[in-house]
């Protein structure tokens, strides 16, 4: 608690699913924000995976069943918050690989097997969890730019930084 005051600091929280550090300025080295938040939406993906096992690892479910569970349990939660992402080739590899394991889980297959990651999808019969992340964000893209009322989505979504004209010479040093 800061002093004189009933109100407590923390550094970092959950909000609305998406992980929030007030006020802290990324770290050189560190992980920047978006993949901090991806491998959490991994790990979280991962949990819910685990509290399903009974279900998508039981080999008398039929295939279908098993993928559907996956694809309406699993998923959300790997790509939950994913219109805000900006994906470099790293994260979409990284989302791509985490789905890819459990498929290959779920299809109990192991590196022995050898499957190609397009026959594994095929396989699957699932979409690719980078290619609906990149879906998500048109769709959400098209939402805000048909959105007419002035609501703040739509004010910050347009808004552009760059007003008025920048000063000669090198930038000042933050």
């Amino acid at each position: 608690m800061s002093p004189g005051s009933n109100t407590e600091i923390y550094p970092a929280f959950a909000h609305i699913g998406l992980r929030e550090n007030p006020g802290k300025k990324p770290q050189p080295g560190h992980l920047h924000e978006k993949e901090k938040e991806i491998k959490r939406r991994i790990s979280l993906a991962w949990k819910a995976f685990w509290n399903l096992k009974f279900i998508v690892l039981e080999r008398t479910l039929s295939k279908k069943l098993r993928m559907e569970i996956l694809e309406t349990c699993v998923t959300p939660a790997l790509l939950y918050g994913c219109q805000t992402w900006s994906l470099s080739a790293k994260l979409r590899n990284s989302l791509q690989i985490c789905q890819r394991k459990m498929l290959k889980r779920v299809l109990a297959l192991s590196l022995r097997h050898r499957v190609p990651n397009e026959v594994l999808q095929k396989m699957a019969a699932i979409k690719d969890p980078a290619l609906q992340a990149t879906n998500t964000k048109w769709k959400w893209g098209g939402y805000v730019a048909r959105l007419r009322d002035g609501r703040w989505t739509q004010t910050v979504t347009l808004w552009d930084p760059r007003i008025g004209k920048r000063s000669r010479g090198r930038p000042r040093r933050r």
